[in-house]
């Protein structure tokens, strides 16, 4: 028995070791921000609860919704299998790992009307015992940033709010609304012949040609020409850059636009990078290629 107790320990010391060695780099607020934040294109509405449909898919018990603040709170308890406990209990004298318990918190903001943004946390908590006096209780609590994890989170969240967008969509065509919120089919079938047509429009109608001045005729379109604007680069965070604007409704999000490097006398194209975010003043843009590193002064080119 004493043999036993001694190869046990020398093997959770190993594990301990290989476990130690294995942590990788830390991450950054902004890298682990990259891995739990998506910007879905789709309504509020509809990511909040297409987020909600996936959870439950996964097998998350809701724990605590609030679709006013976006927040929702969902918990998934896996439990380690008997097997496993009973060899524990029979080498260890206690159970040091009975489960895991997992919780995410997922809030959801209102970027604009058809743009909504998404933030998952995950966090894992083992629980079990110390010793063979102690009761349950955690054990390890850790931070999950595994970036094909929440990937496919977000991509099974994408595909629910396309999959509401569809229902919607066949559900608005082929109806219309009276003036007393009544809903009333609309018709689809063209008129069976010249004469049914003629009967829709009165008489007086079908004989008006309708009078335009002659030198209304011969005028041509205006079209106003488009003026570019540049703005300096502020702040340079990793793949993403930020602007201060006076008029930042000149942005939408979503929109892609060049970047340049040089004065008004030769701008150069470096890049391209898409408005991701409107925070009053302020436009932060996701650089999607360069030609190299972006740098502050270097400008955004848009027009009105």
């Amino acid at each position: 028995m004493y043999r036993i107790e001694i190869t046990i320990t020398i093997i959770v010391l190993f594990a301990i070791v290989l476990v130690g060695c294995a942590v990788g780099p830390k991450l950054s607020p902004m890298q682990m921000r990259e891995i739990t934040t998506q910007l879905i294109n789709g309504a509020y509405e509809d990511t909040y609860r297409s987020a909600l449909t996936v959870l439950q898919d996964q097998g998350y018990i809701i724990k605590n919704t609030d679709m006013e603040s976006g927040l929702i709170m969902a918990q998934v308890d896996r439990a380690t299998s008997g097997g496993s406990q009973f060899t524990q209990a029979l080498f260890l004298g206690y159970v040091a790992d009975k489960g895991t318990d997992v919780e995410v918190s997922c809030v959801v903001n209102k970027i604009s009307n058809t743009n909504t943004e998404i933030r998952i946390n995950i966090q894992e908590t083992n629980y079990g015992q110390s010793s063979w006096l102690s009761g349950t209780s955690k054990q390890k609590v850790k931070q999950i940033y595994e970036p094909e994890l929440y990937r496919n989170l977000f991509n099974a969240v994408e595909l629910e709010v396309k999959r509401r967008q569809a229902i919607s969509g066949m559900s608005n065509q082929g109806v219309a609304t009276s003036s007393m919120g009544a809903v009333i089919p609309m018709e689809t079938t063209a008129p069976n012949s010249q004469q049914d047509l003629e009967s829709i429009i009165p008489q007086q109608q079908q004989n008006l040609e309708p009078i335009i001045p002659q030198e209304q005729k011969n005028l041509e379109p205006i079209v106003p020409q488009e003026q570019n604007f540049y703005l300096n680069i502020i702040k340079v965070l990793r793949s993403h850059v930020l602007i201060q604007s006076d008029s930042p409704d000149d942005f939408d999000v979503g929109e892609t636009y060049e970047v340049v490097r040089g004065n008004e006398a030769n701008y150069v194209e470096i890049g391209s990078a898409k408005v991701v975010k409107i925070k009053g003043s302020t436009v932060a843009l996701q650089v999607i290629q360069s030609s190299g590193p972006i740098q502050i002064n270097d400008k955004i080119k848009y027009n009105k």
